[in-house]
């Protein structure tokens, strides 16, 4: 539920608002680990369906959980 919640936060037009959630994103993916990469990335698929900006959002913060990862493994 705390994953949908981020990844619903992910939606907003404010900037200061997905960073945050972004950030809090890829420390939650951190501490679980990488194999829950695919249970995040399935909310984050499931939140932002829609073309436009939530296309560029989704895949910027995929790129950003990917960049996380690998500075901790």
């Amino acid at each position: 539920r705390l994953l949908m919640t981020v990844c619903t936060a992910l939606r907003s037009r404010d900037s200061t608002a997905r960073e945050g959630a972004r950030s809090v994103l890829c420390s939650l993916l951190q501490d679980l680990g990488a194999e829950y990469l695919p249970c995040v990335l399935h909310e984050l698929c499931m939140a932002l369906k829609e073309g436009g900006y939530q296309m560029h959002i989704r895949v910027f913060t995929l790129h950003a959980l990917l960049r996380s990862l690998a500075d901790t493994y």
